[in-house]
């Protein structure tokens, strides 16, 4: 019985992780600056198959949230900082960085803010000085320019302003004075074409020319007005020697000028008619048209008379434009007749014509119809673009399922594409280093090295994690040692002040209320420690422990000193 439930647990269980096994869209890399996924190997892979490479990065809905492969957490690099927030004065500058991987990444500062100062002032605007007096007229007679000024200095502007607008105005001025000159006519112009090219027939108006002058006088003056120049500025010349205008022909009304030509039916009759309603003069045009006509005449006679077939009519146009090719079945093409009665006999036929009033032709003629390609299959012509994991495969297709033919279209869409193939092999996991431990006391082997200069050593280790399939192990060593002072619990008087460290980040980095300090922190003093020991190399010596001093009170304070100053200008929280 125990067995039992045991396989149909086994049993759930599998059927459960099939139907969880998630499609995501895999990629093979995460930028390091956005925490987004950066080429595309294709949607619809199964989330354990796509992480088979922990370097890869895939998305749960497309154009959604980005995920690493990578089973530790890890921050992005900080992206560059931002431009300040202002263009003068107190600003910031901002950064930012994501967590990729799986789970939390150590910390949760996802935003940085900085203080920042392009320019220490901001451009102030002057303002123009009142205008001067106007200079003098320019001209002592007619028309002159006058001119004033102003400066931009009411106030001076200031860091980079400027006062808009013009510096200099200009006006005209009259001075109310006539310029000494004569008033005379010009030379008189060219005389105009004739307002006809040629004289009516008996009409009482004649053509005629003109020709005009100018009179001279000043310009630039318009006080007072100066007397015309005497007599008219235009002359006129009659046109006297014009030829006579032509006169075109018309036509008379037509006039039967023949019996009709047959004593039943309709026939013929001949008409006339004569150019002299006027008859064309002085060159005018002749009669258009022609002066002679035969015209139908209706006797209203039957005349006896056996049916006749008509010419037959033009092909009509084939049944298709083009002919399949291999068909059986050939386009045709038809033409059609009508069988008469002699003209002008309106009465039922006699005799009927003999023989069928359709034709028809096959139109071997007509062009194959075109024939439309049409895709294979896909084939793989790579292999695939990896030993582990997911990789890409190039794949072509042949447009030859029928190939385009006759003028056909060519086939849709691409003949190449990548597409996903998958190892099944997990890729190699390097190696990487936990977090070093903590260092050790500093301790030198059967000495007491406690508040004496005295050099000791401290270790710390750390762990090699995460290797897997053959990846590299972790570089560097597993253990790490430093000499050392053990300053721990030793007294050493009084301390001596730092100086200022340099300003903080704004904390909150986004919204009101940010602020920046910076710190001055009450220090051991070890005059006679050396800081470095060595001969060929040297090597640093630390301190250990927690030293017991004091410091001057400075400003109210006995361990540090704090200032604080508000960050400017610092953008809302998304």
């Amino acid at each position: 019985m125990n067995n039992r439930i045991l396989l149909l647990i086994t049993i759930l269980c599998v059927l459960t992780a099939a139907t969880e096994a998630e499609e995501v869209s895999c990629f093979s890399e995460m930028d390091s600056q956005t925490g987004k996924c950066v080429d595309l190997i294709g949607p619809g892979i199964e989330q354990e198959d796509c992480c088979l490479n922990i370097n890869y990065c895939f998305q749960l809905e497309e154009g959604g949230i980005s995920h690493s492969c990578r089973p530790n957490t890890q921050w992005t690099e900080w992206t560059k900082w931002s431009a300040c927030t202002t263009t003068c004065r107190n600003g910031v500058q901002q950064r930012w960085r994501a967590c990729f991987g799986r789970g939390q990444c150590a910390g949760n500062e996802k935003l940085q803010t900085r203080s920042c100062i392009d320019y220490e002032c901001c451009a102030v605007d002057g303002g123009w000085s009142s205008w001067s007096h106007w200079t003098h007229c320019s001209a002592t007679c007619a028309i002159g320019q006058k001119a004033r000024n102003r400066s931009c200095s009411d106030p001076l502007p200031s860091c980079g302003g400027q006062c808009y607008g013009p510096e200099l105005e200009f006006q005209w001025c009259d001075t109310k004075q006539i310029c000494p000159t004569d008033v005379s006519w010009s030379p008189w112009g060219n005389w105009t074409s004739c307002s006809h090219s040629c004289q009516e027939e008996g009409a009482e108006l004649i053509p005629v020319r003109r020709r005009t002058r100018v009179c001279n006088k000043p310009v630039t003056s318009f006080y007072p007005t100066i007397e015309p120049c005497p007599g008219s500025d235009t002359e006129t010349s009659p046109c006297g020697l014009l030829p006579a205008c032509p006169i075109a022909g018309n036509w008379g009304a037509w006039t039967d000028v023949s019996e009709c030509s047959t004593t039943c039916g309709i026939g013929r009759v001949r008409q006339e008619r004569r150019c002299d309603q006027p008859a064309p003069k002085h060159g005018g045009a002749e009669c258009p048209g022609i002066s002679v006509k035969n015209v139908p005449c209706n006797t209203k006679i039957r005349c006896p008379a056996d049916g006749f077939w008509s010419p037959w009519g033009n092909w009509d146009s084939c049944n298709h434009t083009c002919r399949e090719e291999g068909a059986e079945l050939i386009p045709v093409r038809r033409r059609t007749r009508v069988c008469k009665s002699l003209v002008p006999s309106f009465y039922p036929l006699v005799e009927p014509c003999p023989g069928s009033d359709t034709e028809t032709s096959p139109c071997d003629f007509l062009p194959f119809c075109p024939i439309s390609g049409n895709w294979g299959a896909w084939t793989d012509v790579s292999e695939c673009s990896t030993t582990c994991g997911i990789g890409k495969v190039r794949q072509e297709r042949r447009c030859d399922q029928p190939a385009p033919k006759h003028g056909g279209a060519e086939c849709p869409g691409v003949s190449v594409k990548n597409t996903h193939c998958n190892t099944e092999i997990p890729c190699p996991v390097d190696g990487f280093w936990n977090a070093w431990s903590r260092w050790s006391d500093c301790v030198r082997l059967d000495w007491n090295i406690s508040c004496r200069r005295y050099v000791g050593q401290q270790k710390r280790g750390r762990r090699c994690v995460g290797r897997k399939h053959d990846g590299n192990p972790c570089p560097g060593s597993i253990v790490d040692v430093r000499s050392c002072y053990n300053n721990d619990n030793c007294w050493y008087g009084k301390g001596i002040w730092s100086d200022w460290n340099s300003w903080s980040l704004c904390h909150p980095p986004c919204g009101a209320g940010s602020v920046r300090k910076r710190t001055r922190t009450c220090e051991p003093n070890f005059p006679d420690y050396p800081k470095e020991r060595g001969v060929l190399k040297k090597v640093p010596i630390f301190f250990w422990g927690n030293p017991i001093f004091d410091c001057e009170e400075l400003y109210g304070e006995e361990m540090e000193l704090t200032e604080m100053l508000p960050c400017y200008n610092v953008p809302d929280c998304d």
